[in-house]
């Protein structure tokens, strides 16, 4: 995986390092849409259940004050209640409670469907690109880190790709018909309310930024022990012949810490947001009852207005408040969806020639020509050094010495799992390079 800065190949260690230092590509969001095109019909599905429920939650304010100024009258100094009015207006509220219930429902069952499709498809693609990757990719990437990509980031996304978008309408219409309708009452309600929003949208940058490089470190954090994870899973056998379980212990628990560190950290950064938008509700709400009773002594407003305002002022508050769990879920997604692209970037280091050759059915002539090659292309010690060697088709040949002198080294290159860096190997005197992989490996066994 190439570093676009340095130019180099970067280890797993130093791609997750970048990853929680990096900001947001701004850009990530144009590769994000074509994922949705499948799902489209369910979108426009839930926006317009969205706004379905917008239109119900703003029936409750208008019933209300129509059941206290309408509904009960006052006669020769006495309270009379218009029973019947009162009836349909309560069957009318219990109505659009319903309705709220039942559409709240549909949406999330659509909405439901439409992630189980869109990450199901996401997963096999990136499942897919794994198995197209070099076998140098799975050299320096550790199991545990591309399990994380493929599972638990591609779960990330769904509140980014799928609810969050839906949410974040139905919230902005909120904001804006409350604003709207409060202004339409009486402007002062408006304005005592609108005093709080510069200190909202302040606050809400502020959010934005920090909860973003947090929890990136903590995406960054929870791969780290999956990965360690993963590998003591799969080398059970070797820690306890080496008897290395009490250390891997401690390093495992040393990861753990770090995670939990980073997520405490994030928690207290960030969790200032929803305390502080509560307690501008409550200023918000308190300014508006003092102008409200007021207007009440001056005759300006009725009761049923007042109540009908405070109604607005939960409408615009209330989706403002669910800003810290929009923005939260945001920044995990965007974190998640940084890592995701990073390995569908990555290319695959040996690819096919775009005029290949065909071999058919390999003798089984062998040989390499000034073969050079090294695992580390800055070594100054390589694996494989000017390399001369000819087998003859139906031979066999043996090579024996020690551990780590290249003995695997020449099967793989003979395979393609790597290529030299200078030279040529040859299967029946075709350069292995110029056949297809899949060709050369079905002659070629291991």
């Amino acid at each position: 995986m190439a570093n676009p800065i340095a130019g180099k190949v970067l280890s797993d260690i130093e791609i997750e390092e970048m990853l929680a230092k990096k900001a947001l590509d701004r850009s990530m969001f144009s590769r994000l849409l074509p994922l949705l095109k499948p799902i489209r019909r369910h979108i426009f599905a839930v926006i317009g259940i969205e706004l379905l429920l917008v239109f119900t939650v703003f029936l409750r304010p208008w019933f209300v004050r129509e059941l206290l100024d309408r509904g009960l009258i006052q006669q020769s100094g006495h309270w009379l209640l218009d029973e019947r009015l009162v009836l349909w207006l309560g069957l009318g509220l219990a109505a659009s409670w319903l309705g709220r219930f039942l559409l709240a429902g549909v949406s999330q069952f659509v909405a439901g469907s439409a992630a189980i499709w869109v990450l199901n498809d996401l997963r096999v693609r990136v499942f897919a690109h794994v198995q197209s990757l070099s076998v140098s990719y799975f050299d320096r990437t550790k199991a545990g880190r591309i399990i994380s990509r493929v599972d638990r980031d591609v779960d990330a996304l769904e509140p980014l790709l799928i609810q969050g978008p839906p949410e974040l309408l139905g919230a902005l219409l909120r904001c804006g018909l409350a604003s709207v309708m409060l202004w339409r009452i009486d402007p002062r309600f408006f304005l005592s309310l609108a005093a709080t929003v510069p200190l909202l949208v302040l606050a809400t940058w502020g959010f934005k930024r920090i909860s973003q490089r947090n929890w990136a470190r903590v995406a960054e954090n929870r791969s780290r022990f999956t990965a360690h994870l993963v590998e003591s899973v799969s080398g059970a056998r070797m820690l306890q012949q080496c008897a290395q379980q009490a250390p891997n212990l401690r390093r495992y628990r040393g990861l753990l810490d770090d995670f939990n560190q980073a997520l405490i950290r994030g928690s207290l950064r960030s969790g200032w947001f929803a305390p502080f938008t509560a307690l501008l509700s409550s200023a918000g709400m308190a300014v508006l009852l003092l102008v409200g009773a007021y207007g009440l002594a001056q005759a300006d407003v009725t009761v049923g207005q007042i109540a009908e305002s405070l109604f607005y002022v939960f409408l615009f508050l209330g989706p403002l408040q669910e800003l810290s769990d929009l923005f939260e879920r945001y920044a995990t997604g965007s974190a998640s969806a940084q890592r995701i692209f990073l390995l569908l970037d990555t290319r695959a280091q040996i690819n096919d020639s775009a005029t290949p050759q065909r071999v058919g059915r390999a003798r089984g002539e062998v040989s390499f020509e000034q073969a050079h090659f090294s695992y580390d292309a800055n070594s100054s010690t390589p694996v494989i050094n000017d390399l001369d060697l000819h087998i003859p088709a139906g031979e066999v040949l043996a090579i024996v010495g020690p551990s780590g002198h290249g003995k695997s080294t020449l099967v793989q290159l003979l395979t393609r799992f790597y290529e030299v860096q200078s030279g040529a190997v040859r299967l029946d005197g075709i350069d292995v390079r110029n056949l297809t992989q899949h060709e050369l490996r079905r002659n070629v066994g291991v």
